[in-house]
């Protein structure tokens, strides 16, 4: 299951510097086993927009972007683990004090 990121980066588009909102799925790393070789860890770059609007770069920035994705990949794919496991551990305690509550009433 993949999963979807963005980041931002400041771009030259003729004589303007615009931001441009990068948007790249990253599928997980599955590591081998005697059985199944490792598969997963691909970054794709989904879309490239500016102002809403899709934005046409050259081969060697689309590159520079994916470069950019891999290397952030990483760090966003942990920081949104723990954001879920947070979300997880939220729910739980959500559900203790929940019937806590009910056993005492």
């Amino acid at each position: 299951m993949d999963k979807r990121f963005q980041f931002t980066v400041d771009h030259m588009i003729g004589r303007r510097e615009v931001e441009l909102v990068v948007t790249y799925s990253v599928t997980p790393f599955v590591g081998a086993t005697y059985w199944q070789p490792a598969e997963g860890g691909e970054v794709e770059i989904v879309s490239v927009t500016h102002a809403g609007r899709e934005v046409e770069l050259s081969d060697a920035e689309m590159d520079a972007l994916a470069d950019m994705a891999q290397a952030r990949a990483p760090d966003d794919w942990a920081e949104n683990e723990a954001d879920h496991a947070d979300y997880r551990l939220e729910q739980q305690r959500d559900r203790v004090m929940m019937d806590a509550w009910e056993r005492g009433a």
